[in-house]
């Protein structure tokens, strides 16, 4: 030991300890649990944006095949000179129906894509020939109106020949769940049911337009 005028001073200097503290167990559980709370909130999030952007990407898609195929027999009817022909379904679900030199055949409650199925078929058929039945007499360029996975449950042309012809159409879209339509998968009047995540993929379009003939 040294003694100083101020004082004295030890030989020695002393040591400070430090005392470091962790995470006790349940605090780390707490966190844990708090951390995966937050993740399944952005994941539900994340699930149901995705489902609604599905959902309105569909429903644009089926909305735009619609339009094309009422702008099609629209024009069809509206530079024609002839009164348009229908012929309603028969028993199968299948029709058809002319306009000038253009032919129409369709089948209702058919999903596109299925073997041996179609929606809307349009094809050229020769002038003055009137309107033959497909089953006798076949058309040329015949040309799917619906996109895969689409089908036709309704159309009509109603009161064409007095000037005004009114054009009738409901396409619908879903994927291999039919159940999400009701109230069956081939009413006429069919609409889409169940949660966003059920019916993500099922959209209709049911369209009426009315065309001035030029007759």
């Amino acid at each position: 030991m040294q003694l100083t005028k101020r004082g004295f001073t030890t030989g020695f200097s002393m040591t400070n300890k430090h005392k470091t503290k962790g995470f006790t167990i349940i605090e780390l559980l707490i966190a844990t649990m708090v951390f995966s709370v937050v993740l399944l909130i952005f994941m539900a999030a994340f699930i149901k944006i995705g489902d609604m952007f599905y959902k309105g990407v569909n429903l644009a898609n089926t909305q735009e095949a619609a339009r094309n195929v009422l702008d099609g027999i629209s024009n069809d009817i509206r530079f024609s000179k002839s009164t348009p022909v229908f012929n309603g379904p028969d028993a199968t679900g299948k029709g058809y129906f002319c306009i000038g030199q253009h032919r129409y055949k369709y089948q209702l409650g058919q999903q596109v894509g299925s073997p041996g199925s179609y929606g809307i078929l349009r094809e050229d058929i020769g002038a003055g020939v009137g309107c033959p039945n497909p089953a006798v007499t076949a058309g040329t360029n015949p040309s799917e109106l619906l996109n895969n996975r689409m089908q036709l449950n309704n159309i009509a042309l109603q009161n064409c020949g007095s000037g005004v012809c009114i054009v009738k159409i409901l396409i619908v879209f879903y994927g291999s769940d039919s159940s999400v339509l009701v109230p069956s998968p081939t009413s006429p009047n069919a609409t889409c049911s169940g949660s966003l995540s059920t019916a993500q993929f099922c959209a209709t379009a049911d369209y009426t337009t009315s065309v001035i003939q030029k007759i």
